[in-house]
Parts: structure tokens; C-alpha cells; sequence
């Protein structure tokens, strides 16, 4: 039998081979004007059903209609590129399913669907969109459906995961999924389900999308929570709909930008008063003659504001105080950047680094390896070196190195923190009343907060007292 014959919708009888692929009775080869279809229908397919994909080199489109499936395993070791259009409606997988390794060069579909047996699609690459709809997920033992490592192939604007109006009976997880510009609508989970190292994005769309009540570890806002965007729209969703909004720490927020839900959110007047550093009665008296700018809710014994209306209230209130970026400012925004700073490593000589220190004025300078601080080098641990190993020789061959068990044990000299600490912090930590500020010179700011971070800047006692 020839590829092409006219007419165009041919036939197939049973075992007869089109390109070498054995279809059963019913399947149809159609030739289209762009692109070929075959159309198998109403199938019970129990041969392997991988040999069938080997042939799938072109790019046709590839039709399942009211067929079922025994146990299938698609893919290998090797990646498996599947370049033909693939859509399954109304079909019902009896067991397992396994998609292995594959990238999927066009469109995938599974509509009026129903999985008897666990679903894993693992390693998968898809270049168009991946689409399911009205998927029913039957409960059982160990029954699970799971995405593992799903990566976006493209940028075409179809290259996205699709999910609408499906409940979910069994455990869902998603592993290592690129869901930024995945849509989730009208889904229900009523078993657990997993986001670990998942990715969202502002992109990412989920609509009507509800946890079962009778699973309440597992409820769509502590999942979500961490991973969306503060301003996707959904997370605002959870919020209203859970009634359980994260406690405002004043000091942890960032006072300059407003997300869509801090509306949702609560300042209670004690929080605004410990943050302000002022009185109840002050407090109360804006809220009496300025209404507008701190509008008071009753919630019993207690008053709060809303986060959007407090952010706003500082930014007016404090607009013309010098106390203002002490207040909102991070300490990112006025610290010396990185670009300005001598550092050094231990590589280097001491003699040129003392001699930089004695012509720029410089009192100490932080060491560096691949670009994380292990210590600071200044005049101090220098002269504890030079007394405790006697030295009367040239320093010329000593390098930063030989003082490293020196610069490391010296932690009193130097603080790190991260940079969106509150200015008013810092200046507490060169503040007469913190007894270890006595030795402190230095603060540095690394991205992490922490000595494993990149050094990001630095902020001296001389620059706190100009703020």
C-alpha cells in the first residue's frame, strides 16, 4: 500500500502496516493539506505501545479516540523526541503510565481521560503546549500522578502547561517543574500534593483551584505561600479565602513597596507604636485627626491598621524627617558598594597591603576568597602577628596568608548582615550601650547575610554618624 492515495480518508483493516506501524481495525490515515493525521478509534491496544512512537518522526498528527491501554512506558535512557502532534480523547489507561525522557517537538493533549493506574511523567521536554483536561485520577493504593523535571522547551507563546477542570483523587506532585507560565483552573486537589522545587512566576495563572478541607497540612496556602510572587493575584485569593495572614513584623517588611495583598493584612497599633518608638495616646491622636491616613479596626480588645495604609502613612507622615530613612531605609541603599572597597586575599603581600593602609588611611581591610569574607586585615591583628612570632626580618616575603588563623579568630572587629536590615539596626550595633560595639570597626553587607555570601558593601562607624 502506498503513503498516498486518494481518497483522502482511507481505511486501514486490521494488522495492515501504513510506514511500517501496525494499526488495528478502525484507524484511519488522513492527508491533509500542511499536515497528515492518523485517527486510531475505539481500540483496546495491548501491544508495546513504544515501537509505535519510533515511526513518529514527522511531523503528523496523532489521534487516540475511545481506545484503551494497558500498561505503558514510553522512553528510555536516551532522550526520545516525539515530533508528531499527540492527543488522547476519551481514552483509558488500565495501569501504569510512564512518559520517560521524552521532548515533545509539538502539542500534547489528554481530554476525557481517565488513569486507573500512576502516572509519571519524568524528565520531560515540551516545545508546545501540554494540556489536560477533565483528567479523572482514580484513588487507590499508592496511586499518584507526578510531573518530575517538566521543562518549557521554547518561548512560543503555546509552550506552557495546561490544567483545567479536574479533581484530583489521588497524591499530586510536582518535582523540579519550570511552572512559571503554567494555568491552573478549576482544579480541586483532595489528597496531598507536593511543589517541591517548583518555580511560579507572575506569569503563572491559577484560577478556582481548592484543597480538600479534610486535609489540612497540606492547604493551598501553606503550599503556596513561599512560592508565588507577593503580588500574584492567587496568593491574594488564599489569603482572603484561608483567613490566615502571616503576623506583620514591621522590621522585616519592605516599607517601599506595596504588594496587592497587603490590603489583607494586619498592623496592630502595638506593632506601629514598638516600631515607631512612641506612645498609644500619639497614636490614637492620628487616628482622630488624621482618619484618613490611619483608619482603626476593632478586632475585640485590640486595633489595627491595614499594611497598605501603614506603608502609605509612613512614606507621607515621615516625608520631611530626617528620622525617615532611618525608619524605612535598608542599609543596601547607603552603604559603600563593593566597587569602592580594597579588599585583598591571601595571596598577597603585607608589606603592599600596609603600605596602602598608611597612604589611603585606610583602619582595615576585608580578605576575600572567590569573592566570600573569611576575615578582616588591620592594624590590630598585624601587631598581635608581629609580637607573637618575634619577627626582626623583612616582611617582605610574608603574605596574608601566614596571618589567616589570626584574621579568621578576630570576629569582635567586624559584623555581617543582609542587605535589607533596617539602618536603624545598624546603627545599634555601634551603639555605647551594645558592649561589643567597643571593637567593632565595621559592618559588611554580603547578599545572604552571612560570611558564605558575595560581599555586597560596607558601612564604617564614621558613616553612621553622619546619618
Amino acid at each position: 500500500m502506498e503513503k498516498y492515495l486518494s481518497p483522502n480518508e482511507i481505511t486501514l483493516s486490521k494488522k495492515e502496516i501504513l510506514d511500517g506501524v501496525h494499526l488495528y481495525n478502525g484507524s484511519k490515515y488522513i492527508k491533509g493539506a500542511t499536515k497528515d493525521t492518523i485517527i486510531a478509534e475505539d481500540i483496546d491496544y495491548h501491544d508495546d505501545f513504544s515501537v509505535f512512537f519510533q515511526y513518529m518522526d514527522q511531523p503528523i498528527n496523532l489521534i487516540f479516540k475511545n481506545c484503551s491501554f494497558c500498561e505503558i512506558h514510553i522512553g528510555d535512557a536516551e532522550t526520545l523526541k516525539i515530533k508528531c502532534e499527540l492527543s488522547f480523547v476519551n481514552c483509558t489507561f488500565e495501569a501504569r503510565t510512564v512518559f520517560s525522557n521524552c521532548h515533545f517537538k509539538q502539542a500534547v493533549s489528554f481530554i476525557n481521560t481517565c488513569f486507573k493506574g500512576s502516572v509519571n511523567f519524568e524528565n520531560i521536554k515540551y516545545d508546545r503546549i501540554f494540556y489536560f483536561e477533565n483528567i479523572k485520577m482514580l484513588p487507590g493504593y499508592q496511586a499518584y500522578f507526578t510531573f518530575n523535571n517538566l521543562i518549557r522547551g521554547s518561548s512560543h507563546i503555546d509552550n506552557k502547561l495546561v490544567i483545567f477542570k479536574t479533581d484530583f483523587e489521588c497524591q499530586v506532585n510536582f518535582q523540579n517543574c519550570d511552572l512559571q507560565n503554567a494555568e491552573f483552573e478549576l482544579i480541586k486537589f483532595h489528597d496531598r500534593i507536593n511543589f517541591k522545587k517548583s518555580i511560579f512566576s507572575l506569569n503563572s495563572k491559577l484560577k478556582h483551584v481548592s484543597f480538600a478541607s479534610n486535609i489540612p497540612q497540606y492547604k493551598g496556602y501553606h503550599l503556596l505561600k513561599q512560592l508565588l510572587p507577593p503580588t500574584h493575584e492567587f496568593l491574594t485569593e488564599l489569603l482572603e479565602r484561608e483567613n490566615k495572614y502571616p503576623p506583620v513584623n514591621l522590621y522585616e517588611e519592605n516599607l517601599n513597596i506595596t504588594y496587592t495583598s497587603d490590603k489583607y493584612r494586619k498592623v496592630y497599633r502595638a506593632e506601629l507604636t514598638a516600631f515607631l518608638k512612641v506612645s498609644d495616646s500619639w497614636a490614637k491622636k492620628i487616628e482622630k485627626e488624621q482618619p484618613t491616613h490611619l483608619t482603626p479596626y476593632k478586632e475585640g480588645k485590640f486595633t489595627y491598621y491595614a499594611l497598605d495604609q501603614v506603608k502609605r502613612f509612613l512614606k507621607q507622615y515621615y516625608k520631611h524627617s530626617a528620622n525617615c530613612n532611618i525608619l524605612i531605609q535598608k542599609v543596601i541603599d547607603y552603604c559603600i558598594p563593593v566597587r569602592k572597597i580594597k579588599t585583598t586575599d591571601l595571596n598577597q603581600k603585607i608589606v603592599s597591603e600596609i603600605t596602602e593602609m598608611l597612604t589611603y588611611r585606610y583602619s582595615h581591610i576585608p580578605v576575600l576568597d572567590n569573592n566570600k569574607i573569611i576575615g578582616v586585615l588591620s592594624y590590630k591583628n598585624m601587631l598581635t602577628y608581629l609580637i607573637e612570632k618575634n619577627l626582626n626580618n623583612s616582611l617582605e616575603k610574608i603574605t596574608v596568608s601566614e596571618l589567616r588563623n589570626i584574621i579568621t579568630q578576630d570576629k569582635l572587629s567586624y559584623k555581617i548582615v543582609a542587605p535589607n536590615t533596617f539602618i536603624k539596626d545598624v546603627k545599634k550595633l555601634f551603639s555605647p550601650q551594645n558592649n561589643a560595639s567597643r571593637e567593632l570597626d565595621v559592618v559588611y553587607i554580603t547578599d545572604n547575610g552571612k560570611a558564605n555570601g558575595n560581599l555586597l558593601g560596607m558601612v564604617t562607624a564614621a558613616d553612621i554618624a553622619s546619618w
